[in-house]
C-alpha cells in the first residue's frame, strides 16, 4: 500500500480501484488488516468516476457504525465523516442540475442518506425535513433519485406528525415505487411508541403477507432491533399464517437474523430454531449463526484499533467541515 502511494488514484483504472478496496475489506474481514486501513484507502478513492465504489462504501459505513463505532467513539467517527464526505456533498448540492448526470445524481443521494443517517449532519437533517414535505404535497417536485433517502433521513430525525403523514401517503401514493418509500420509511422512525404501532400494523389486513420482508428492515436498524425480535417471537404463529407457512414467513427470520452482532442473539436465535426446526434450511439455520459470530469476532477484533485511529482521524477541520482529513494508510 505504501509503495502504491498516490498512484491508486492516478494510475489505476476505475474498475481496478473497486477491486483494490474490496480486498482491503475482505483482509479486513479476516483480521489481517485493520478497518483504519480500509476508511484511509476508500476516504482516498471515493471520487473514482461512477459510483459504485461510493454505494459499497456506504454500505460498509453502516456495518461499521453499527458493529464496531462504540457510543465513546462516535461522535469522532461522525466528525470524520462529515470530514470525509461534506465537501462531495457541498460540490454536488442538494437540488438536482440540468448538467447532472445520472451517477452525479447517484451520488447526491448516497451521500444525502449516509451524511443524514450516519453522519447526524445537521445540514441534511435540515433538508430532509424541508424536501419530504415538498415530496409528499408534489412529488415530482424532488428528484426521483434523491426521493428515497429523503423519505428515510426525515423519518429517522422525524416525530410522531410526520409518522401520521407517511401512513396517509399510503393511501394518496400513485405508483407502487413511491406507496414503498413512505411504507419502509415507516420502519425508520426511532420512537418506540410509533415502532410499536409499526409492528403491529403487520398483523393486521393494512400489511400484506408479501410485505412482512419490513421485518428485515426493522432488524437491521439498532434503534428497533430488540423490540423487532421480541415481537416476531411472541406472534410467530400469526406471522407464519400471514404468509402461509411457506419459505416466505421463514425467509423473514432467516435473512433478519442476519443482523444481529452479539453472543446473546446468536443463543437466542439457536434457542429459536431448536423450537421451530424450519426443516429444509438447516443449513441456513447454520449460517445465520456463523454470521453472527463473526461479526461478533470482528467487533472485538477491530474496535480498538478503530478506537485509536479516530483520535488521530476524528478531529475537526479548522474549516469545519471545509476539507477532508485522509489517514495515512498504515
Amino acid at each position: 500500500m505504501r509503495q502504491l502511494g498516490n498512484a491508486v488514484e492516478h494510475v489505476l483504472t476505475p474498475e481496478e480501484r473497486i477491486v483494490l478496496v474490496s480486498n482491503e475489506w475482505a483482509l479486513m474481514r479476516i483480521g489481517k488488516h485493520n478497518v483504519g486501513d480500509y476508511l484511509a484507502l476508500a476516504d482516498q478513492l471515493k471520487n473514482t468516476p461512477g459510483s459504485d465504489l461510493l454505494d459499497a462504501f456506504s454500505r460498509r459505513l453502516d456495518f461499521i457504525n453499527d458493529y464496531m463505532v462504540t457510543d465513546a467513539d462516535r461522535p469522532q467517527f461522525q466528525v470524520w465523516l462529515l470530514n470525509s464526505l461534506s465537501p462531495m456533498m457541498q460540490q454536488l448540492g442538494y437540488a438536482p442540475r440540468p448538467s447532472d448526470t445520472p451517477e452525479q445524481k447517484e451520488k447526491r443521494a448516497i451521500l444525502f442518506r449516509t451524511l443524514g443517517n450516519i453522519g447526524q449532519d445537521p445540514a441534511v437533517i435540515q433538508q430532509a425535513s424541508t424536501l419530504v414535505q415538498q415530496y409528499m404535497k408534489e412529488p415530482a417536485s424532488v428528484d426521483p433519485t434523491l426521493a428515497g433517502a429523503v423519505v428515510v433521513v426525515a423519518a429517522r430525525h422525524g416525530d410522531p406528525r410526520l409518522y401520521e403523514q407517511y401512513k396517509a401517503q399510503l393511501q394518496k401514493a400513485k405508483s407502487p415505487q413511491e406507496y414503498y418509500r413512505f411504507f419502509y420509511g415507516l420502519a425508520e422512525f426511532p420512537q418506540q411508541a410509533l415502532l410499536k404501532q409499526t409492528l403491529a400494523s403487520t398483523l393486521t389486513p393494512e400489511v400484506r403477507g408479501q410485505d412482512l420482508y419490513v421485518l428485515i428492515n426493522l432488524l437491521a436498524n439498532p434503534a428497533s432491533q430488540n423490540a423487532t425480535w421480541d415481537f416476531m417471537r411472541e406472534n410467530f404463529d400469526g406471522l407464519m399464517k400471514k404468509t402461509g407457512g411457506g419459505l416466505g414467513g421463514v425467509g423473514v427470520f432467516l435473512y433478519g437474523a442476519q443482523n444481529f452482532c452479539t453472543p446473546e442473539k446468536a443463543s437466542e436465535l439457536k434457542q429459536f430454531f431448536d423450537q421451530h426446526p424450519f426443516p429444509g434450511t438447516e443449513r441456513n439455520q447454520k449460517e445465520a449463526i456463523e454470521s453472527i459470530n463473526s461479526c461478533v469476532e470482528l467487533g472485538s477484533q477491530q474496535q480498538s484499533k478503530l478506537a485509536a485511529w479516530l483520535k488521530q482521524n476524528g478531529k475537526m477541520n479548522a474549516s469545519n467541515g471545509g476539507g477532508s482529513t485522509v489517514g495515512a494508510v498504515n
